[in-house]
């Protein structure tokens, strides 16, 4: 039996309102829904940015924090110094410009000083302690303090200095210095300490504990012209890649002791020219430590050393040197000196090399080899205290033998070998004790009459023993009443 759907249907009655009802009831639930995700949605990102906002004020804060720790630490790299102020109508310059990235704080008498360059005018007279704080590790500390006349004391203690290479011309002609403090810095990477304290005419103290030279090749001039110092202790200096010292110590002239290193290591150094000239105070130096083959220059390297009586050059290797022009010239102190050590073989100048060691009374010279010797002018030039002297120049090129033993006063015997001479002036001039000669091997015959003094104009007694076969015309320059031997005649002449 089929069922009347639409009968049935319009046998039940639904109210309209109802169905709005519960439409409008629906849609309010679903609202609520909606609202309900809109908040918890609202509430979660409020959430987030405010966890957020929390971390960037954390951050802002840590951030601050560490600069402030790093502007702390960046200003750590502190140099101390010293100064004498007497001029104060204008700025004075007290550290000269640096890298445009370094930034510098400056106190004086521990108050800070800003708006500062590297100038600063000071309103009274007298010292004052003065601080550099650096931002930064300095690499190169070159002609930092060069030239300024008004510092007189100086501390780098406190400087980190592991990247520092070059320290050149640091405190060049800081005239007023007078204390110098480098003890225990990084200097291993350091390569060059030329003219460090050069011209630092006042300085009295230098301390330099633990100053690490072991990549220093350059140390030219390195206290040049510290007149007033009288002590340095460099025995920590390590010297194995240095390669040039020339004029190291030179002039200084109150300088009695230098500490050097004393062990097996050896020495780099090629060039120690001028190393302690005109040290006029220095009485003893220990060498042990040049041993190293290479080195080739030493003139001039104890000239005017005037206090020194003794030299020991037993561990030097000489074998490289072609010049000892003036190596001990103006040594008055010095007695004796061992020869045997050195080696001659490619020596080309022997010229001045013992002028004016007046207390210089005998020398071995039989150990010279002089075969490749080019001039021996001058060589025993104002060695008043010599007496006698054995000298046999085997070399065939030599040329110049003037002012030999000009001077000599107490010169008495004199035997000299000469295969080739061309200038020959005043060679005896001012030998007026002698009283032997033995020219018998001397060869004259490429010098020329007009020589001048070859002999004393004052000794009206002598006798000379020649060769007349090769003596040439220095026969026509014996001075009248000496007594004259010619062994090719086996005659004699009075």
């Amino acid at each position: 039996m089929d069922l009347d759907v639409s009968a049935v249907s319009n046998e039940i009655d639904i109210p309209k309102t109802s169905l709005l009802d519960i439409d409008e009831t629906l849609s309010q639930k679903r609202n609520k829904k909606i609202q309900r995700r809109k908040i918890i949605r609202y509430s979660i990102l409020g959430g987030v940015i405010a966890v957020i906002f929390i971390i960037i004020i954390i951050m802002i804060i840590s951030l601050g924090s560490s600069n402030s720790k790093n502007d702390e630490y960046s200003f750590s790299n502190v140099i101390k110094a010293k100064y004498h102020i007497e001029d104060i109508n204008e700025k004075i310059k007290i550290i000269n410009k640096f890298t445009d990235n370094i930034k510098i704080k400056l106190f004086i008498n521990d108050k800070e000083e800003k708006n500062f360059i590297n100038e600063y005018q000071f309103k009274e007279k007298g010292d004052y302690s003065i601080d550099f704080k650096f931002n930064e590790e300095l690499t190169d500390l070159t002609s930092l303090f060069k030239e300024i006349v008004n510092l007189i004391e100086i501390d780098l203690s406190g400087v980190k200095t592991n990247k520092v290479k070059s320290m050149e011309n640091l405190f060049k002609e800081c005239t007023s210095l007078e204390k110098a403090y480098l003890n225990n810095l990084d200097t291993s990477n350091l390569e060059s300490t030329k003219s460090l304290f050069e011209g630092c005419n006042n300085i009295q103290q230098i301390e330099m504990k633990n100053f690490n030279t072991k990549k220093v090749w350059n140390l030219e001039s390195m206290f040049k012209d510290c007149y007033n110092l009288t002590k340095i202790d460099i025995n920590f200096f390590d010297l194995t890649n240095a390669t040039n010292a020339y004029g190291m110590f030179s002039e200084c002239y109150k300088l009695e002791e230098i500490i050097l290193k004393n062990d097996e290591s050896d020495s780099s150094i090629i060039d120690m020219k001028s190393f302690f000239s005109h040290c006029h105070s220095l009485t003893k130096i220990n060498l042990d430590n040049f041993k190293k083959k290479g080195l080739n220059n030493m003139t001039y390297m104890f000239d005017s050393c005037y206090a020194l009586d003794s030299v020991d050059l037993s561990k030097f290797d000489t074998s490289e040197i072609t010049s000892i022009y003036s190596l001990f010239s103006n040594c008055k102190s010095l007695t004796s000196i061992d020869v045997s050590v050195m080696n001659f073989d490619k020596i080309t100048d022997m010229s001045y090399t013992f002028r004016n060691c007046s207390s210089l009374k005998s020398i071995e010279t039989k150990y010279f080899n002089t075969s490749n010797v080019l001039s021996m002018s001058g060589l025993f030039f104002g060695c008043s205290s010599l007496e006698a002297i054995d000298l046999n120049i085997t070399s065939y090129v030599v040329s110049d033998i003037k002012d030999l033993f000009n001077g000599c006063s107490n010169l008495t015997n004199v035997s000299l070998s000469v295969h080739q001479a061309n200038i020959a002036d005043r060679v005896f001039k001012g030998c007026n004790s002698l009283e032997y000669i033995d020219l018998t091997k001397f060869n004259g015959s490429s010098i020329s009459l007009d020589v001048t003094d070859f002999f004393p104009k004052d000794v009206e007694n002598a006798t000379i023993i020649y060769n007349s076969n090769i003596i040439g015309s220095v026969r026509n320059l014996i001075p009248i009443g000496w007594t004259q031997i010619d062994i090719n005649k086996e005659s004699m002449i009075i």
